[in-house]
């Protein structure tokens, strides 16, 4: 089903100072950044350069979350033709989601599980890289 963000939620600047509850997403304002989305996984304050998208309880925000990133970067560049993308832009973009909260949990948890071992993989990538790195300076020495 395809909706409007502006339909899953309040969708507004980012407030200096105001502390934002977990689950809320938060999107670059400027074009040039794309694929500058963000999920606040506990309460906490966001920068005023982010638009903030608070969700109305009604679906997995997690779920919306990965919704907006699958769609983000494809909307940015077919819709967007100047530097910052306003709220009303925002509130247009329209995303495909599953209304099944059952269906979303269980999207949710398994591009969770990616996330997890992509994270697991890149410590690995770094390790590698600085045993590369020392044993090439102790050779060289």
């Amino acid at each position: 089903m395809k909706v409007l963000l502006e339909d899953l939620g309040k969708i507004d600047r980012a407030k200096k100072g105001k502390v934002y509850k977990a689950g809320t997403v938060f999107i670059g304002m400027s074009a040039t950044r794309g694929g500058d989305v963000h999920y606040l996984d506990e309460d906490g304050e966001i920068e005023s350069k982010y638009a903030t998208v608070e969700f109305n309880g009604k679906y997995n925000s997690k779920y919306i979350y990965y919704a907006i990133l699958s769609e983000h970067n494809r909307w940015i560049n077919r819709y967007i033709q100047h530097i910052n993308v306003t709220i009303s832009d925002l509130k247009a973009m329209e995303i495909n989601i599953i209304t099944d909260i059952n269906k979303q949990n269980e999207i949710v948890n398994k591009l969770d599980l990616l996330d997890s071992w992509i994270e697991n993989e890149e410590r690995l990538i770094y390790m590698w890289k600085n045993i590369k790195k020392s044993s090439l300076e102790k050779m060289l020495i």
